[in-house]
């Protein structure tokens, strides 16, 4: 080529992609770097062009990626505030001949390139952008190792072919990242994402790969609880609680890990910490102490009261009460009524073990309860429990005397109710045309429109060439 420079000029002037394209990639390596090197002084010039169209953006840095030594230069140059100041980082239309320049570069070029392109993705909820397409393009067409990087784990959830995730190149790498990116439960669990099922597409990808042995199951089910003792909010695991019940795990798969089900307990989300006691139950395993006291400061009141449960076992073993009676304590408080009636059961039942500084415990946790306006003795609990059970935690931790209940006056009669006249017989139905045309419709009288109506549609069946002529 005998001056690349001015081929490189007409082709910016005339905005033809594919002449860009085909130009540059035929290029050598030692005509690259006199092109680069004039680029900065171009970009000047066609700066100054009338143009509202900016259509010499995409022809500048096209030849900026195809000529530039080093790849972080080439990216730099991409990203130019001059280029992405108006327009999209990448229009959609443009991936391919980006891709197609990127492939005339040396492999190590390339594979540095796609990865720090990965690293430039900033978006946990990605679209459908060149920068995306062109992203995935390079890192499925080179054997560069993705980074770890969370919007790029995001973008692969949300474009990748559940149906042949066997094959994607990229499956092995990303796949342990689903179970550590930010939102990626969210993005999993979306009922359509670019037109696709999403929480159970994904859920019977993932259990297909491990039936088919492309995936150990050990990886997914070690993913579900490092993402549950790792911590998030409850929609953000509901996927990774999916896809551990999908897997039905055996007996020999969770005995060693009854460890990880049972730190889950104290602060998991519900759903989580319902699994975990599930495995626990499940193993016969009895859970220590400190695991059972966890239960009882719990909001959900169907834990606490398995809390209890568990607890009340430990105590019928020879257990201390008083080395539990603040849990015991903040059960009593539980929002949830069945939940502290049975821990009254529980204080009551043990109620003759507890030394004087569990007594005081449980009575400041009573009078810690809502009472009727003021009454402020011990047996007001029955505002928050059953009677009874006031009255049976009243008459073992003390408090005065409870006040008899105010007779109830006489039952209420209600009085007879009023005659109602008979309704007015309902018109006859219209069986003849000349009786439709004599119905006078009023915008406020609904029953002759609806006469009006159920007629006319009756004449159309029954009487139709009667009802034309008329």
């Amino acid at each position: 080529m005998a001056n690349p420079w001015d081929h490189v000029e007409a082709v910016i002037a005339a905005s033809d992609t594919a002449a860009i394209v085909a130009l540059v990639t035929a290029l050598t390596e030692a005509e690259r770097k006199p092109i680069a090197a004039r680029l900065p002084a171009r970009l000047q010039v066609v700066r100054a062009y009338e143009d509202p169209e900016r259509r010499w953006v995409e022809p500048m840095r096209l030849v900026g990626l195809g000529t530039i030594a080093t790849p972080a230069a080439a990216l730099t140059w991409l990203f130019r505030r001059d280029f992405t100041r108006d327009q999209p980082i990448f229009p959609v239309a443009q991936a391919g001949p980006y891709a197609a320049i990127v492939r005339s570069r040396p492999d190590d070029w390339r594979r540095d390139f796609a990865v720090r392109l990965a690293l430039r993705l900033r978006s946990l909820d990605p679209g459908d952008g060149g920068l995306e397409r062109l992203t995935l393009i390079l890192l499925r067409e080179t054997d560069a190792e993705p980074p770890r990087h969370d919007p790029l784990t995001a973008l692969w959830i949300a474009t990748a072919d559940l149906g042949n995730l066997a094959e994607d190149p990229l499956t092995d790498v990303l796949l342990p990242t689903i179970f550590e990116a930010e939102g990626a439960g969210r993005l999993l669990r979306r009922a359509d994402y670019w037109g696709r099922r999403g929480t159970d597409g994904w859920i019977d990808a993932l259990t297909g790969l491990a039936e088919a042995g492309r995936t150990r199951r050990e990886t997914l089910l070690d993913g579900c609880r490092s993402r549950f003792l790792r911590g998030a909010p409850a929609f953000d695991l509901h996927f990774f609680t999916l896809l551990h019940e999908r897997l039905a795990p055996t007996d020999e798969e969770l005995r060693p890990h009854l460890g990880d089900y049972l730190a889950l307990l104290p602060a998991a989300p519900g759903p989580v910490a319902e699994l975990a006691l599930g495995v626990i139950r499940r193993l016969s395993a009895t859970p220590p102490a400190d695991a059972v006291e966890a239960l009882l400061f719990r909001p959900e009141g169907k834990l606490v009261k398995v809390g209890l449960s568990l607890l009340d076992k430990l105590l019928k073993a020879g257990a201390d009460p008083d080395d539990h009676i603040t849990a015991l304590a903040v059960a009593l408080t539980c929002a949830s009524a069945g939940a502290r009636e049975r821990a009254v059961k529980l204080v009551v039942a043990h109620a003759a073990k507890l030394g004087e500084a569990s007594v005081e415990a449980v009575r400041t946790a009573i009078d810690s309860l809502p009472k009727a306006e003021g009454d402020a003795t011990i047996r007001a609990v029955w505002d928050v429990l059953p009677p009874e059970r006031g009255r049976v935690l009243a008459e073992v931790f003390g408090g005065d005397p409870v006040p008899e209940p105010e007779p109830e006056g006489e039952p209420f009669v209600p009085p007879p109710l009023p005659m109602v006249s008979n309704p007015h017989p309902t018109p006859p139905d219209i069986d003849h045309p000349s009786r439709l045309a004599r119905v006078k419709l009023i915008w406020c009288d609904w029953l002759d429109a609806d006469r009006w109506l159920d007629g006319f549609v009756r004449l159309t069946r029954d009487h139709r060439r009667d009802l034309v002529t008329a």
